[in-house]
């Protein structure tokens, strides 16, 4: 890996850029729908649950970097070692 390391990480980061601005935009959208449509106490009820759910793409994201960094350090390691 001898390329540039900004580019290298701008390349490796983009879909996941992507994907946080979809899931925003998905947020945003229910939201309008929900309030518009089938009233203020389900909007609401969305406003609170949408930190949770944040909240919840937070730690599963979390724990999926770190599994894989492992995973990915375990296989190196063992592969210098045969």
């Amino acid at each position: 890996m001898n390329a540039n390391l900004w580019k290298v990480m701008l390349q490796l980061s983009w879909p996941a850029i992507i994907a946080m601005v979809l899931y925003g935009l998905n947020a945003v959208i229910a939201a309008v729908f929900v309030g518009r449509y089938i009233g203020e106490t389900a909007l609401a009820g969305v406003s609170v649950a949408y930190p949770l759910t944040q909240i919840s793409v937070g730690l599963g994201s979390l724990i999926g970097v770190g599994a894989g960094s492992i995973v990915c350090l375990l296989f190196y390691l063992r592969r210098s070692l045969v």
